[in-house]
């Protein structure tokens, strides 16, 4: 999806086949736990949602989630998840990996 000029969300009219699709959400009232857990049932219902009843169809999902940036650390706090995501897509994809301060990005429990 792209955000169209109003603000809202569009589908994109063109979306190439096996491609990756990226988004970013922010929640700004979200502990890294409460993060984690939000990003495991997201990845939960994408892989058990109405494609994957269609045998011929599938859906996956891979996701990074980060932490609290300090103030005005916002590049840094998107690269973490950014860092966090791609680690995910190797790790075999339809995953989540969080990506703690200071130390490699963790694969969260599957």
């Amino acid at each position: 999806m792209q955000p169209d000029t109003a603000g809202q969300a569009r589908a994109d009219p063109d979306p190439p086949d096996g491609s990756d699709a990226e988004f970013l959400a922010i929640l700004p009232a979200t502990g890294a736990e409460a993060a984690l857990v939000l990003a495991e049932r997201m990845r939960g219902a994408i892989e058990g949602g109405a494609l994957a009843e269609q045998a011929e169809l599938a859906a996956a999902v891979s996701l990074g989630v980060a932490g609290r940036a300090p103030a005005g650390a916002w590049d840094e706090l998107v690269k973490a998840a950014d860092d966090a995501l791609y680690r995910a897509k190797a790790q075999g994809r339809n995953g989540v990996v969080v990506a703690t301060t200071g130390t490699e990005p963790e694969a969260a429990p599957a």
